[in-house]
């Protein structure tokens, strides 16, 4: 698993967690983007969100 320094170096490079935040609903994005320093990794990623969008967060 790759860590990058934060959201934005993780979708500039990994293609994957790319495709997956574009098609994620506006809302999800927004959320995704208000956590970007602690979103460092596919992993993270898929975990924020499916906390999030069970309503865990």
């Amino acid at each position: 698993m790759s860590i990058y320094q934060n959201l934005d170096a993780l979708l500039s490079r990994d293609p994957r967690a790319r495709d997956y935040f574009a098609k994620l609903p506006d809302y999800a994005k927004e959320s995704v983007r208000e956590h970007a320093r602690d979103i460092r990794s596919w992993t993270e990623l898929r975990t924020f969100l499916n906390n999030y969008l069970a309503g865990d967060n």
